[in-house]
């Protein structure tokens, strides 16, 4: 197995909102700088079809997936539950003046 592929997990996928639909890949993993621990905060660095570069703070446990944009204990997050099966995540993007849900699906 590559060394990437057990420190890191890549997520593709497409996304529509507000009638714009663009793609994205993002990678996740422990900070990890050369000669020092790992870090304890999982981050994802997103990259969009649209040029943007955005960077997330992620926990989860066996039944919750909280997602903060930015960084832990912003007011921009992503609160979700994991399926029995572990194959879909069902929550909702809480924000400063509104949110909203979304699922995301192992394929």
């Amino acid at each position: 197995m590559d060394d990437h592929v057990r420190f890191f997990l890549i997520q593709r996928g497409r996304v529509t909102r507000e009638g714009d639909e663009f793609a994205y890949v993002q990678i996740i993993g422990y900070d990890h700088a050369p000669g020092i621990e790992p870090g304890d905060a999982m981050t994802g660095r997103l990259y969009t079809s649209r040029g943007d570069t955005l960077t997330y703070v992620c926990e989860a446990d066996d039944t919750t997936l909280t997602i903060w944009f930015g960084e832990k204990g912003a007011p921009a997050f992503y609160k979700g539950e994991w399926s029995d099966d572990g194959n879909t995540i069902t929550g909702a993007w809480e924000r400063p003046g509104g949110g909203y849900e979304e699922t995301m699906t192992r394929i």
